[in-house]
């Protein structure tokens, strides 16, 4: 078994990591979004649902994106949940 020094503290890294974690920052809810401003967000979808949306898309006559309709589905389902 070797014995070690204990390593030395770097003080300079010690008061980065500080400085870091005090600076915090804000809650998803806290940020206030610009209007007419698109923001890029990560949705995970069952496989499943996935391809009975583009199987739904292929299928249809207008020539929409995935991205289209599930913005459009989205929109239709806050406006029956605000009225």
């Amino acid at each position: 078994m070797v014995i070690a020094k204990k390593p030395l503290v770097n003080k300079d890294s010690v008061n980065l990591t500080n400085t870091i974690i005090n600076k915090g920052g804000t809650s998803p809810k806290e940020q206030i979004y610009e209007e007419n401003k698109n923001i890029k967000i990560t949705i995970r979808l069952p496989s499943k649902m996935l391809n009975i949306i583009d199987t739904y898309l292929a299928d249809s006559i207008s020539n929409k994106t995935r991205t289209c309709w599930l913005r459009e589905a989205i929109e239709e389902k806050v406006e029956k949940e605000i009225n």
